[in-house]
C-alpha cells in the first residue's frame, strides 16, 4: 500500500493580526518595545485583534473598551472615561511608541484604520506610563504585499448608515513600495431626540523597503466628527427620585453642536543592524480641534412645583497638539552561559493646548413643558481668549468675566530592559514624567450689567470644578 504525499502548511501569527482569523496575536509590543509573546509579559494584557473587531463590529473606542477584560466605562456629560483596577486609564501609545495622554483625539478614533487595540492593565512605569489604570496601544493597519480590496456597508435602526472602503497592495519598485487607503463615511441618528452624528475618515499609509535591512512605515489620517443635538444627561428631582421622562428625552436643542477634527502624521523606521540587533525610531504628531456650542436644561427639580430647571449655554474652542518620539535599540547576546535580551532607548512627549471655555445662564424653565432656546450666537475666535478678551458679538450677552487657559507639558526619559531566558529584570535609568502644567489666566473685571444674576455656588459645584468658570449673564 502506497500513501500519497501529505503537505502540511501553517501560518505564523505575527504582530499584525489581519487575515489570520485569530482572536489572539502571536506577539505584541505591549510591555516592551519589541515583539513579545503574551505568555512572556509579566502583566495582564488584552489584545482585540482585527478578526474580533470585524466579527463584533467594534467601530469606536466605547465599543472596544466595553469588550476589554477588567474595564468599566463611565459615561459622562461631555466624554466617557475608562476605569481599570479602580483608576482611570489616561495613557495611550501608537505602534508601541512613546506614551501620551488620552485626549479627545484618542477617545474618538475610528477603529477602521487600526489592525488591533491592546490594553496593559496596571502601571507600565519603565516606559513612561506610570498611571496605575493601564495603557492602551493602537496598531495601525499596514500595507500588504498582495492586492486586496475590502468594502463594508451597513444600515441599522434610527437611520444608522456606514460605509468603509479599504484598498492595499504594491505600488512600485517590484513591490518594495506598498500603500494602503482606508475611507469611512458614517451618518447616524439615535433613539434620543435630536441626536445626529456624521463622521468622515481618510487614512493613508506606505511601507518602503529601502534595503534588505531597512523598513520605513509612514502615513497620515484625518477624521472629522460633526455631532448635532448632542446627547445630554437627564436630571433628577431634588429628593433624588426619577423624573419619569421618556428614554428619548434630550434636554438640549436640535441646533446644539460639537465639532471634532483630528489630523495625524506618523513614521516608523526599523533598521536591522545584524541578525540579533535592530534600531527603531518612532515619531507621531497629532493636531486636535474641539469646538462646541450647546445648551442644556439642568439643576434639581422641585417635586411639588416642577420648577428649578435652568437653561445654560456652554461654548468652547480648543486646539491641542501632541508630539511623541521614541528611539530604541533592541537585541540579544550570549554571556555567562545564558542568552540575554536587551532594550535601551529614550522617548519624549510634548503636549500643547490652547483655547477658551465659558458658560452662559439663559433663563429658568419648566422641565416638563420646556421652551427651547433660540439659536445662541457662537462667540467668534474663542482661541483668542488666551491673549485678549473678545468683543461682544451682536446678540451675545456681556458677562462679568471670562476665563481662558493655555497649558503645556513635556517629558523625556531613558529606559533599559534586560531579560535572561524566562527571568526578566527591568532597570529604569530615569523615569519619564510630565512637567507640571503651566496655566495662564486672563481676567478682565467688568461692571455687572443691570439685571444680571450672580453665579450661585450651590448649583452644581462639580460642573464649576470641571469647566473652571461659570459666567453670570443677563437675562
Amino acid at each position: 500500500m502506497e500513501l500519497s504525499a501529505t503537505n502540511v502548511e501553517s501560518q505564523w501569527l505575527g504582530a499584525s493580526t489581519e487575515n489570520t482569523g485569530s482572536y489572539a496575536p502571536s506577539t505584541t509590543p505591549m510591555g516592551g518595545k519589541g515583539p513579545q509573546k503574551l505568555r512572556e509579559i509579566p502583566q495582564s494584557v488584552t489584545v482585540i485583534t482585527d478578526q474580533r473587531l470585524q466579527d463584533q463590529q467594534l467601530r469606536n473606542m466605547d465599543q472596544v473598551m466595553n469588550q476589554m477584560t477588567g474595564v468599566t466605562r463611565k459615561e459622562a456629560w461631555a466624554k466617557n472615561t475608562y476605569v481599570s483596577r479602580g483608576f482611570e486609564i489616561n495613557d495611550v501609545r501608537y505602534e508601541g511608541g512613546a506614551t501620551s495622554s488620552m485626549l479627545d483625539s484618542s477617545r474618538y478614533e475610528d477603529l477602521a484604520q487600526f489592525d488591533s487595540v491592546g490594553l496593559l492593565r496596571g502601571a507600565d512605569g519603565l516606559y513612561g506610563a506610570g498611571e496605575p489604570g493601564g495603557v492602551i496601544n493602537f496598531s495601525y493597519k499596514r500595507p500588504l504585499a498582495q492586492p486586496q480590496v475590502k468594502t463594508l456597508t451597513s444600515a441599522g435602526s434610527w437611520d444608522n448608515y456606514r460605509g468603509e472602503f479599504d484598498v492595499t497592495g504594491p505600488l512600485a519598485m517590484d513591490g518594495r513600495l506598498r500603500g494602503r487607503y482606508v475611507g469611512v463615511l458614517e451618518d447616524k441618528h439615535n433613539f434620543v431626540d435630536y441626536d445626529h452624528k456624521k463622521r468622515n475618515l481618510n487614512y493613508v499609509s506606505f511601507e518602503f523597503d529601502a534595503s534588505d535591512d531597512t523598513l520605513l512605515f509612514f502615513g497620515a489620517s484625518h477624521q472629522r466628527d460633526d455631532l448635532n443635538g448632542m446627547r445630554n444627561t437627564l436630571g433628577r428631582f431634588s429628593d433624588g427620585s426619577d423624573l419619569g421622562l421618556s428614554r428619548s428625552t434630550n434636554l438640549t436643542t436640535p441646533w446644539s453642536w460639537n465639532d471634532i477634527e483630528n489630523t495625524t502624521v506618523f513614521a516608523r523606521l526599523d533598521q536591522q543592524l545584524s541578525d540579533n540587533w535592530k534600531a527603531v525610531a518612532n515619531v507621531r504628531h497629532n493636531i486636535n480641534r474641539n469646538a462646541q456650542n450647546v445648551v442644556e436644561l439642568e439643576n434639581p427639580i422641585d417635586p411639588a412645583t416642577g420648577t428649578g430647571g435652568s437653561w445654560w449655554n456652554n461654548q468652547h474652542d480648543f486646539k491641542t497638539t501632541n508630539t511623541t518620539l521614541d528611539l530604541n535599540l533592541q537585541g540579544s547576546f550570549d554571556a555567562f552561559g545564558h542568552m540575554h535580551d536587551l532594550t535601551v532607548g529614550v522617548d519624549g512627549s510634548k503636549l500643547k493646548s490652547r483655547g477658551g471655555s465659558y458658560w452662559n445662564f439663559l433663563y429658568d424653565d419648566l422641565i416638563f413643558s420646556p421652551t427651547l432656546p433660540d439659536r445662541f450666537p457662537t462667540a467668534g475666535h474663542l482661541m483668542l481668549l488666551c491673549r485678549q478678551w473678545l468683543p461682544a458679538e451682536p446678540g451675545l450677552r456681556t458677562g462679568t468675566e471670562r476665563r481662558s487657559a493655555a497649558r503645556a507639558a513635556s517629558g523625556v526619559g531613558l529606559y533599559l530592559q534586560r531579560q535572561r531566558e524566562q527571568a526578566q529584570r527591568r532597570c529604569p535609568l530615569q523615569h519619564s514624567y510630565p512637567a507640571p502644567p503651566v496655566q495662564t489666566v486672563d481676567r478682565l473685571p467688568l461692571p455687572a450689567p443691570a439685571g444680571t444674576e450672580p453665579w450661585r455656588r450651590g448649583d452644581r459645584p462639580e460642573r464649576a470644578q470641571r469647566i473652571g468658570h461659570r459666567g453670570a449673564f443677563g437675562r
